[in-house]
């Protein structure tokens, strides 16, 4: 690398041995130069290049200046702007020195002053400081031999120079310092883009020059912690014409005329001449010896070899060794190499930081292995290590593998079984994964030999290895009814759980098992017996047969007459007897037959009985237990069982009658009063009654052959009527059940009333305190007016005579004095503004009883108001003569809005007109 140092230290070295043998000594001949050679691996360069770099350019309001890393350009004009400006990349980074000498990171502004903070002199001034820029490069490496003034050191990493703010560009990156006895270069990688001051429509992308030098260096003085030296700036042809002038060097000003500023790196004889010499280059770094020269490492000492299997793999060597002595060079890796007692060795390269090495899937069984390892580094590699002992990652099992099963015999094929198996022997690289308990046809799987797949077992139950203790296990299979086949023979047995397939065959074993005996069909009945119970019907009789060894599941009897086609009935396992029904045809005869069923199939056909003839059907006896009771308002419920005898023939339905007790009375229309059901209702609602009315209820039943007396009802019973009762409404007929006002407000009430006969109702209003609020009735009748006189709660009464009972209903009026806003308006009418609820006092009666609906026949009739006048608590009446319904009962409703509600389903109200029932 110094050829100028160590020729000369070879020349010495020489003449020191021959004057040494001379003398009859012999020493060991050593390189002078590699005795005082040192590396280092923390270099920095620092270089400001010259003056003018730092300075201001000529065009108005450009710089030249500095920047880290590559600052690209894409055209002519294209000039560097702050965001584009690096002062760090990578290894590289722009510093400023300051007013004291020192240095720190440069800034954008920075650019564009002086150490001091002042602006830069004017571009055409011999005098002043520039900006005192440098560029600063980080973490060379390489060599350096102080005593013998030589050194190389490279950096990585890129800087831009940049001319007119960017109109002249170029880039310099991977530089290298080369120093031999004191005289030396400074290399780089070159790259820009090409311009012309007097062209700015020319650009182009320059091609990358490598290995440029950049600066030479004389009077080298390198040491141990760095070097400061100027470049020369000697006289050279710049323009290969004869033009001779200080410049840098020949080959860089050559390149950077390509980007138009080649006339800055040379002298012209102006005045700024003086800014173009090279400045000051400052080297430091650590110097290092360096180290003795390395061997290949020490073999390592004899490795240990351990089974390690896994779930993924359970057949692994592990293989651990420590790291030897390295012969002075890093361990770089290590060979491993394991082999077996038969067949070829593995080996396997590791890095150097591991002490282990995994090799799997050693699937051979009964194969040992033993390890043996080599460290290796840059010289070479080592002895191999002393072999391990010996390990075998899949062993044969110790012991012969064995089972016990139960049960084994009387297995019966249409129940499901469950198998107990115990093993002893799973021991093994074959047991690792466990075992599988199998139940196979011996068709398909033989122990040792077939099958190849799981799916080849009737079923297959897996044992886990943690559940096998010592090489035992206790385990169940179970086997769902009708899942072995009679003709097959079946084993119960085990085998290796290796993985998907069953290639590992050394945990075999196998029971053979045996089903029962299989089973015939049953035994044909014994001859039935047939007889007629009924009108129309044969009732068949046998006794069960021998079930041939299978639980008989049922029988079909057929009864065959003397003309037609049979008739088939199946009957349950249990059933000793079957009746046949609606046999109508007249002198028709029946022989029966049965036959018996198991899992095995069917019996042969009993032997046919003795023949029968039915007698015929006839009409059915009366329903039964006919009752008759209230339902809802105006409602009966009629109710009633089937008749004893269908009279041989399938009822086909009812009829149903209600009759009023007393005839004279009845004024109901006679299709009201009778229904027709079908054969499976046995109750039926009457609606729309007169409930001053008693009714009585039959019931007729009806077959084939016609129609049956009829069932009677002891008592006679009349339809509940509508309870007597008063409520409040609001002027828009909305109950309510509460009312508010402010004083001097007013509200429209009205009085509901629900009953049998309301045309001669009477209602009587009362206000519990005249003083506080008073009520007074329209002339009509139909409403009164509630005026709030103070403020104060009061208790508004009605009260009424309804179908001989005395009925009344309150509800609280409540008066505030208005807000200071004036309150809230009234309407006058019970809006909802002014407490309207949902239903009034009742005085007890019940509320599920309702008015009469419309078409009942039931009358209705509107009531009257009465008012408490001049203050007092007295009652004002009005009257309205009454008018029965063709029933006799009228609703009385003071109201003038229409609420109707049928029979049982509330209050119905009217404005003031009568319902009639059609």
């Amino acid at each position: 690398m110094f050829f100028n140092s160590r020729k000369r230290a070879a020349a010495l070295a020489s003449v020191v041995a021959a004057a040494t043998m001379g003398a009859g000594l012999i020493v060991p001949v050593a390189s002078a130069a590699a005795s005082t050679e040192k590396t280092v691996d923390d270099a920095t360069f620092a270089w400001g290049l010259n003056k003018e770099t730092n300075w201001r350019a000529y065009a108005p309001g450009t710089f030249n200046f500095l920047s880290a890393g590559i600052v690209d350009k894409t055209s002519a004009e294209d000039s560097v702007t702050e965001g584009e400006w690096k002062q760090s990349d990578g290894n590289v980074t722009i510093e400023k020195k300051q007013s004291d000498g020192t240095y720190k990171a440069a800034t954008w502004a920075g650019l564009k002053t002086t150490p001091d903070g002042k602006d830069l002199p004017a571009a055409y001034s011999a005098t002043g400081e520039s900006s005192g820029n440098r560029v600063k490069l980080s973490h060379g490496t390489g060599t350096i031999d102080a005593e013998n003034d030589n050194a190389e050191i490279s950096w990585t990493g890129a800087f831009t120079v940049v001319y007119y703010s960017g109109l002249n560009q170029w880039y310099a990156k991977d530089l290298k310092l080369t120093v031999a006895d004191g005289k030396g270069t400074v290399t780089a990688t070159l790259g820009g883009w090409g311009t012309d001051m007097n062209d700015t429509s020319k650009f182009s992308v320059l091609t990358e020059r490598q290995n440029v030098e950049i600066a030479t260096l004389s009077n080298v003085d390198v040491k141990d912690d760095g070097t400061i030296v100027t470049p020369d700036f000697n006289e050279i042809d710049v323009d290969g014409q004869g033009t001779v002038a200080k410049s840098w060097p020949k080959a860089f000003v050559d390149f950077v005329s390509q980007t138009g500023s080649g006339a800055y790196w040379y002298a012209s004889g102006g005045s700024g001449d003086a800014r173009k010499t090279p400045a000051e280059i400052t080297v430091a770094y650590t110097a290092k010896a360096v180290e003795p020269e390395a061997t290949a490492p020490a073999a390592p000492a004899k490795p240990t070899a351990t089974v390690a299997g896994t779930m993924a793999d359970p057949y692994q060597v592990k293989v651990e060794w420590k790291a030897p002595s390295d012969g002075g060079s890093a361990i770089t890796g290590y060979t491993v190499t394991l082999t077996p007692s038969t067949g070829d060795p593995i080996t396997q390269d590791v890095a150097a930081d591991a002490t282990s090495a995994m090799f799997g899937k050693l699937t051979a069984p009964a194969v040992s292995y033993t390890a043996s390892v080599v460290a290796k580094n840059e010289v070479g590699a080592s002895a191999a290590s002393p072999a391990s002992a010996a390990v075998t990652p899949n062993a044969d099992p110790t012991s012969t593998p064995a089972i016990t099963v139960t049960p084994t015999t009387h297995i019966d094929p249409s129940k499901e079984t469950t198998f107990t198996v115990k093993g002893t022997g799973f021991t093994g690289g074959a047991a690792f994964y466990g075992a599988y308990v199998v139940v196979a046809d011996t068709d398909v799987w033989n122990a040792g030999q077939n099958p190849s797949s799981a799916k080849d077992f009737v079923k297959a139950a897996w044992i886990k290895a943690a559940d096998i203790k010592n090489g035992e296990f206790t385990t169940t299979v179970t086997i769902p009814a009708d899942t072995f086949q009679y003709g097959k023979n079946y084993v119960v047995g085990t085998t290796a759980a290796h993985g998907l397939s069953l290639t590992d065959r050394r945990l075999d074993t196998a029971k053979p098992i045996a089903l029962k005996a299989q089973a015939q069909v049953p035994d044909a009945p014994a001859k039935p017996t047939a007889s007629v119970p009924a009108a129309g019907s044969v009732k068949v009789e046998w006794k069960a047969p021998s079930d041939g060894g299978s639980a008989i599941t049922g029988y079909t009897v057929t009864l065959t007459p003397s003309t037609g086609a049979p008739i088939t009935r199946d009957v349950a396992a249990d059933a000793t007897s079957a009746t046949f029904d609606g046999l109508t045809a007249k002198g028709v005869s029946y022989t029966a037959t049965v036959v018996a069923k198991n899992e095995a199939g069917a019996s042969a056909p009993s032997a046919a009985s003795a023949a029968v003839t039915p007698t015929e059907a006839t009409k059915p006896s009366a329903p039964r237990a006919v009752t008759v009771k209230q339902g809802a308002v105006h409602e009966l419920l009629v109710s009633w069982e089937k008749p004893e005898d269908n009279g041989g023939s399938a009822i086909t339905g009812y009829t149903v009658t209600l009759t009023p007790k007393d005839a004279s009375a009845a004024k109901v229309k006679a299709a009201a009063l009778t229904a027709d059901v079908d054969a499976n209702t046995f109750q039926h609602a009457f609606a729309k009654l007169d409930p001053a009315t008693e009714y009585t209820a039959s019931v007729t039943a009806k077959n084939a052959k016609g129609t049956s007396a009829a069932g009677q009802s002891d008592a006679a019973v009349a339809p509940a009527p509508i309870a007597p009762k008063l409520t409040f409404a609001d002027a828009d007929g909305k109950a309510i059940t509460e009312l508010k006002l402010d004083v001097d407000g007013k509200a429209t009430v009205n009085a509901v009333i629900a009953g049998e006969n309301t045309d001669d109702v009477t209602v009587a209003w009362e206000s519990s305190d005249a003083a506080v609020v008073k009520v007074t009735a329209a002339k009509t009748g139909d409403k009164a007016t509630v005026t709030a006189l103070k403020s104060g709660a009061v208790t508004v009464t009605i009260k009424a005579t309804i179908d001989g009972a005395a009925v009344s209903a309150s509800m609280p009026v409540t008066v505030t004095a208005p807000a200071t806003d004036g309150g809230n308006d009234s309407d006058g009418n019970g809006s909802a503004d002014n407490g309207n609820g949902s239903t009034g006092t009742d005085n007890g009666n019940s509320d599920s009883n309702g008015s009469t609906a419309a078409d009942n026949g039931t009358g209705s009739s509107a009531s009257t108001n009465t008012n408490a006048a001049n203050g007092t608590a007295a009652s004002n009446t009005a009257k309205k003569t009454a008018t029965l319904s063709k029933t006799g009962s009228a609703v009385l409703g003071v109201f003038g809005a229409a609420i109707v509600l049928v029979a049982g389903a509330g209050i119905a109200l009217a404005a003031r007109r009568r319902m009639s029932r059609d």
